[in-house]
């Protein structure tokens, strides 16, 4: 066999590997979510991967005498095997009750199996380029890199954002066939049988996808968005939208995101009435930090003296899903000039405005709880907030109080619900002191996080606090 052929097979078992590294690491944040223990769980699984996979194809091959090339096909068929069972159960794991641990064990194992491919294939090169000369050795690492670099690109820059993730399996499907086929004598049956289970392993990715009988009927939405997988469901037995219309239930990253219950609506209007309120309804520009439905950005152009809300969303698909399912409100939204809608990161595009660029009001609207997505909810995030706050300003917090004691190193005073206010998670973080009258008609009360021990989230660390009693 030609040393070229070996290196455009190294090549391919790079692109595989990688790609499905990064779709599982993806896949696993819709269930486990983007936080630390999803990153360190599934990278530390592959990699384990790749090193049991390289000692167990030296020790087939070089003890056990199995044939390097025999070993290299079979592997890959594994593989390809184990990307169409992934597919077929994923979605009974996705939207089945949640366990940890068997959420654990499944995607241990679905990574698991493609790492010890990977990490097998790199071993079998070495041992079938050995025969041909030791000066080709040293390539291997290279070649193999350099596939994993362009997979890695690829993934993220062309596949994700215009193919969405069912294009990242059907790539890693190609390059394991066209590896094999690369790897065999030619054979017009062998080489016809092995195009044919191809373009049936990628036509069954690409449109079978089996779903538990309870999601069926009550999934109406679903698209995988580079910032995450957005849902929407029929709810229509557990609630029913304005006018008795059908209930629905919008999911990111399969967190409840917005919805049209009477709970949700009030929720919206809450978080536009009272932040408005707080600041004597006199607020002229907006900043909202995660579009949802639309509706408190509807609820804010009741107001005469507002002048401007720029709403910035991550995910496309939920401005998609939000104009399929909320059309009306989409086109008070669309119709009004003072309303804009940004696709942007929330944090990136803070960073970007200049010290003049001011709001008098900034909601944080973010189902995500993670303080590491994107560098969400941390220190340095809050701060960036408070540099584009106008005096008197105020920042509307959707939270159970995880970060409040960061929040509280940059904003001169907090206030939350008292017992009687309809809503436990809203939060107001400002940058002055609101009259008591104002905070006791509005049945909030001033919090003081400091006072409590706790933590707080910095981009590089998470600090813990003793109370301060001098407060």
């Amino acid at each position: 066999m030609k040393s070229i052929r070996i290196f455009s097979v190294v090549f391919l078992a790079g692109v595989t590997s990688l790609q499905m590294e990064l779709s599982l690491l993806r896949e696993a944040s819709f269930v486990l979510g983007t936080r630390a223990l999803t990153n360190s769980f599934v990278i530390s699984v592959f990699l384990a991967g790749l090193a049991i996979g390289a000692y167990s194809g030296n020790l087939l091959t070089q003890r056990l005498k199995f044939p390097a090339r025999k070993l290299f096909l079979i592997s890959q068929i594994i593989n390809i095997c184990l990307i169409l069972f992934f597919l077929f159960s994923k979605n009974f794991i996705i939207y089945g009750p949640f366990n940890l641990i068997k959420v654990l064990l499944y995607f241990g194992f679905v990574t698991v199996i493609p790492a010890i491919v990977g990490g097998m294939s790199f071993s079998l090169f070495l041992n079938i380029l050995y025969s041909v000369g030791e000066k080709h050795i040293a390539l291997v690492y290279a070649i193999s890199t350099i596939g994993n670099v362009l997979s890695g690109f690829c993934h993220g820059v062309i596949l994700i954002p215009y193919f969405g993730m069912i294009s990242t399996y059907i790539v890693a499907i190609v390059s394991s066939s066209f590896a094999i086929l690369l790897m065999i004598d030619f054979r017009f049956l062998r080489f016809s049988l092995i195009l044919l289970f191809t373009i049936i392993s990628c036509f069954t990715a690409a449109f079978f996808k089996p779903l538990p009988e309870g999601i069926k009927k009550s999934l109406l939405f679903h698209k995988d968005d580079i910032y995450g997988l957005v849902q929407v469901y029929d709810r229509s037995e557990k609630w029913l939208g304005p006018d008795g219309s059908m209930g629905l239930e919008v999911l990111i990253h399969n967190k409840h995101n917005t919805g049209n219950s009477s709970d949700n609506i009030g929720w919206h209007r809450n978080s536009a009435k009272v932040s408005m309120a707080l600041i004597d309804d006199k607020a002229s520009r907006v900043l909202i930090l995660g579009y949802c439905s639309g509706r408190t950005v509807l609820e804010l152009l009741e107001y005469e003296s507002i002048s401007k809300i720029l709403s910035i969303e991550m995910n496309k698909t939920v401005i998609a899903a939000a104009e399929k399912f909320f059309p009306h409100i989409q086109k008070k939204v669309n119709n009004d000039s003072r309303s804009e809608i940004v696709i942007d990161e929330f944090r990136s595009y803070l960073r970007r405005q200049p010290p003049s660029v001011k709001f008098d009001i900034v909601i944080i609207d973010i189902a995500i709880s993670d303080p590491y997505f994107l560098g969400m909810f941390t220190l340095e995030f809050f701060s960036d907030i408070y540099k584009h706050l106008e005096k008197p300003g105020l920042v509307f917090f959707h939270s159970y109080g995880t970060f409040l004691r960061t929040a509280s190193e940059v904003f001169d005073h907090i206030y939350g619900p008292t017992s009687s206010f309809p809503f436990q998670d809203m939060f107001f973080f400002t940058n002055f002191k609101v009259q008591d009258e104002k905070i006791n008609s509005n049945l909030l009360r001033e919090i003081f996080p400091k006072r409590r021990p706790g933590k707080i989230f910095s981009d590089h660390m998470v600090y813990k606090t003793a109370p301060d009693l001098q407060m």
